[in-house]
């Protein structure tokens, strides 16, 4: 092989990320023992149904960003506040992901039943709604206002997205730009946010 297809190769999305995502692998397993943490209870069916959630996986893209950005300006992303924050941005993307499969009546989340189809709604709605309050709850430790102010324009604007989607479904007039409205607030607000 070449030097340069080596190079062309390596520059492939999928090489980028993998090497991106194996600098910061530690950081990531900590996120993941910190939602372990997070998401354990003391009610059983709430620990199982945490536990079936963390088991689905996931690339774990926002806690990521996060910790990226944190290097970026300096920071050391490993303490133990950037983690926690890192953690509460993976628990609302998945609150979100465990509302959408509700609304959008998803059988399967990567590649496993969602949580909808194996529990039912009513279990699935309240487990979200655990979720998102649990993320809260952690970001409190930060005893920061303006993280708390972040997070909650950021869970209103999703949740706009999500209302805005609900309103628009069956609708072949939706313009290009509704469209990307609809996904700036439902993926791109979760992606860019990054709490000081």
């Amino acid at each position: 092989m070449s030097k340069f297809a080596a190079t062309t190769k390596e520059l492939l999305p999928e090489a980028t990320a993998r090497r991106i995502f194996g600098m910061i692998k530690r950081e990531l397993a900590l996120v993941e023992d910190e939602f372990e943490r997070q998401a354990a209870s003391n009610i059983r069916v709430i620990d199982y149904l945490g536990d079936y959630l963390r088991a689905s996986g996931g690339k774990r893209v926002r806690p990521a960003l996060l910790i990226l950005t944190n290097y970026a300006v300096g920071g050391r992303a490993s303490d133990e506040n950037v983690i926690r924050m890192a953690t509460v941005m993976e628990m609302l993307h998945t609150a979100t992901l465990v509302h959408d499969d509700i609304i959008d009546n998803a059988e399967f989340r990567r590649n496993r039943a969602s949580v909808n189809s194996r529990f039912g709604n009513h279990a699935a709605v309240l487990m979200g709604d655990w979720l998102y309050m649990s993320a809260f709850e952690s970001s409190l430790r930060e005893r920061s206002l303006s993280i708390l102010d972040i997070l909650t324009r950021l869970t209103r604007k999703m949740t706009e997205g999500e209302i805005i989607q609900l309103s628009t479904t069956g609708n072949s007039e939706i313009t290009r730009e509704e469209y990307f409205d609809i996904l700036q607030r439902k993926t791109a607000f979760l992606c860019g946010t990054s709490p000081p």
